[in-house]
């Protein structure tokens, strides 16, 4: 009797001992399972939020970024072709992908000594558009030798429409619409500037 209650016991003991021994990893991949879970809702949640924000027109927060306000990082020269100025104005400078994609998008006025200098990496033709854009704007663009290669006056504002620079290009200007026109401003003058940050 005593060896069979033993072998009992040494039985129940081994039992216990499997279920023991499956139980830890059954834990493990159940607490795997519960943080890959969270972690994919909380992204997929992040991707929906993001979504949302780009189709609503909203960006998140970056560097100067307050669509009402003007941040001044440089003045602006606008010069003849014998080197006269012609007039200055105060600039906000996009020398970014996330800026230059933005540009002037959702300002609602524009002070006429203020605009916008967009600086390129490489030179090419470029295009520009008036998407989310409500003022008028004259765009020049202007070559590596800072020479003024094409101007666009009184672009139509909201439009899609792709301005073409018609030759390469490594900087453009935007300025409110009639600026070009007031101050005599033509293809071949050129422009320097400075930054202030």
């Amino acid at each position: 009797m005593k060896s069979s209650k033993n072998n009992q016991k040494s039985k129940g003991s081994k039992i216990r001992g499997n279920y023991q021994q499956k139980k830890g990893p059954v834990l493990l991949y159940f607490t795997i399972f519960i943080v890959v879970s969270i972690a994919m809702i909380t992204l997929n949640q992040t991707r929906k939020k993001n979504l949302n924000s780009e189709q609503s027109g909203q960006y998140p927060q970056a560097r100067n970024d307050n669509p009402s306000q003007f941040n001044k990082e440089g003045e602006l020269n606008f010069l003849d072709k014998d080197d006269k100025l012609i007039t200055s104005i105060d600039i906000e400078i996009a020398d970014d992908d996330y800026q230059t994609q933005r540009g002037l998008m959702y300002r609602r006025s524009m002070r006429e000594d203020r605009g916008m200098l967009f600086i390129f990496p490489d030179i090419e033709e470029r295009s520009f558009w008036m998407k989310n854009t409500y003022i008028s704007l004259d765009i020049l663009y202007i070559d590596a030798n800072k020479e003024i290669v094409s101007i666009a006056e009184s672009v139509a504002t909201k439009s899609e429409e792709s301005i073409w620079s018609g030759a390469p290009a490594k900087y453009v200007i935007e300025v409110v619409a009639g600026f070009v026109a007031q101050h005599q401003i033509e293809v071949g003058d050129r422009f320097s500037f400075k930054r202030v940050y």
